[in-house]
């Protein structure tokens, strides 16, 4: 019996020894994803677009899709696009874009967060386990339009319908003579008809409100100045007031607007009065 439980010993220790050896994946063998900027990302103007070269250190056989989430920040969705990089088999580099939307929109300067990198389970795994996604945190710096002052006129959806919001039309002129209109149903209407180039002179900003429900208009300006710099104008227009507003008629528009900003225009200089009662 103690032959037999030796023999025995001698079974079971053969056995654990191969299983000792038997060879083990390395993650060393998978390749690390580096990324690297074309600019700096502390920040960036509306309208640049930055590109980051994602490289690896080795080549595979399986494909691999980086993309870019937003983890945090100020923007939205409209505020930059991400087109998606797929790393074809074989290869070590491709190329992501993020671009940066250009609104023609006078506004504060906003910021985003964001990580590139592989978010697929099964294609992260294919990563060795060190490389880490890259993570941003970009100030977005507004741009105006150096060659014109740009008006923004918003105004509070006060209606109940959802299907028939307010609406109200951005008209600018120099005297009575039409120069630029805004009707396109957006909110903010956006107008930039009053260029540096443009004559020396006195302009007006005047608004129809066709489309309203409310008897006050709770309304804001943005003027973006083609120095880069912003002014908020904020008013309440009160129809019970409206014979003290000066109306003008248009006749290529076939349209009444009220007057609300009176602008000097001197050079590449703009000063605003706002009207208000």
């Amino acid at each position: 019996m103690a032959v037999l439980a030796l023999a025995m010993g001698s079974i079971l220790s053969c056995d654990t020894a191969d299983q000792d050896v038997s060879p083990v994946i390395s993650p060393d063998t998978k390749p690390v994803a580096t990324f690297t900027p074309n600019k700096s990302t502390a920040s960036i103007e509306e309208g640049d677009t930055l590109i980051y070269t994602i490289t690896t250190d080795k080549m595979i056989e399986r494909a691999l899709t980086f993309a870019a989430v937003q983890t945090g920040g100020s923007a939205n969705e409209g505020d930059y696009t991400v087109a998606s990089a797929v790393l074809t088999p074989y290869t070590k580099e491709v190329q992501m874009m993020i671009i940066f939307t250009e609104d023609n929109l006078p506004e504060v300067g906003e910021d985003l967060q964001l990580e590139i990198g592989v978010f697929g389970i099964a294609e992260r795994y294919l990563l060795r386990p060190s490389s880490e996604n890259e993570m941003l945190d970009i100030d977005i710096v507004n741009v105006n339009d150096p060659g014109a002052i740009t008006i923004a006129f918003g105004w509070v959806n006060k209606s109940l319908d959802p299907d028939d919001p307010d609406d109200m039309d951005l008209y600018t002129f120099q005297g009575i003579d039409a120069w630029g209109a805004a009707a396109t149903s957006d909110n903010p209407e956006i107008d930039r008809s009053i260029w540096v180039d443009d004559p020396d002179g006195l302009y007006h900003v005047g608004f129809d409100p066709y489309a309203n429900s409310s008897e006050t208009i709770d309304y804001t300006f943005t003027i973006g100045y083609p120095d880069g710099t912003i002014e908020f104008l904020t008013g309440v227009f009160d129809l019970s007031k409206i014979d003290l507003y000066t109306l003008d008629y248009f006749e290529p528009y076939d349209t009444y607007a009220y007057r609300l900003l009176e602008i000097e225009h001197t050079g590449e200089n703009f000063t605003i009065t706002h009207i208000t009662f």
